[in-house]
C-alpha cells in the first residue's frame, strides 16, 4: 500500500474530524470523497485502514505528522500571499516595510525590496538633496539608482561649494562697496 493510499484511507476513516481531511480532499479530489475512494480502485477504504494500521502504525503516524506539517506550511504561505496582495494594493513604503518585517524571506520579499528601492529613488529624485541621496545609499547601497545617487551627490556638493564661494565673493564685494561709499562721502 502506498503512502498516498494510507493517507486517503485515514481521511476516509476519520471523516471530517481529522484535521487534514478537508485540505487533502480539496487539493487532491476537488472536495469529493467518492473521488478519493476511486483513487484506490473502489476497494473498501475502511478495510484498507485496518490493514494499514495493523501492518505499519508508526509509518502511518509519521505520514500524518508530515501532512500536518505540510498543512501548516500551506497556511503560512497563504497568509504570506494575502499580506503580499495587501502590500501591492497599498503600494506604500510602510506597507512594503511591514511585509518585509513579517516575511523577510517571503514569496514577495524580492518584489518588496525592489519596489522600496524604486520608491526611495523616486523620492530622492524629487527632493534632490545631498541628505536624501545619502539616505537612499544607506538604505540601498547597491540599489538601482546607486550611480545616479553618487552623481547627484557629487554635483550637489559642487553646486554647494560654488554657492558658498559666490556668497563669500558677494560678501567681500559688499564690504568693498561700503568702504568705497564711506570714503567718498
Amino acid at each position: 500500500m502506498s503512502a498516498q493510499e494510507i493517507i486517503y484511507t485515514v481521511i476516509s476513516f476519520f471523516g471530517t474530524n481529522f484535521t487534514v481531511t478537508s485540505t487533502l480532499i480539496d487539493i487532491k479530489t476537488g472536495g469529493n470523497i467518492d473521488a478519493a475512494s476511486e483513487n484506490f480502485g473502489g476497494e473498501n477504504i475502511q478495510q484498507k485502514l485496518r490493514a494499514a494500521l495493523a501492518k505499519n502504525t508508526d509509518y502511518l503516524i509519521s505520514q500524518i505528522e508530515e501532512i500536518e506539517k505540510w498543512v501548516e506550511i500551506e497556511k503560512k504561505n497563504s497568509a504570506d500571499e494575502e499580506y503580499c496582495k495587501k502590500a501591492r494594493q497599498n503600494n506604500s513604503p510602510a506597507g512594503w516595510n511591514s511585509y518585509l518585517k513579517t516575511y523577510p524571506k517571503g514569496i514577495c520579499a524580492a518584489e518588496a525590496k525592489e519596489t522600496l528601492d524604486k520608491q526611495a529613488c523616486a523620492h530622492a529624485k524629487k527632493r534632490n538633496s545631498i541628505e536624501i541621496w545619502q539616505g537612499y545609499l544607506r538604505m540601498f547601497p547597491e540599489g538601482s539608482c546607486k550611480y545616479e545617487a553618487d552623481t547627484a551627490i557629487f554635483k550637489l556638493k559642487q553646486h554647494e561649494e560654488r554657492r558658498k564661494k559666490n556668497k563669500e565673493k558677494d560678501s567681500e564685494g559688499r564690504k568693498m562697496l561700503e568702504e568705497w561709499e564711506r570714503s567718498n562721502r
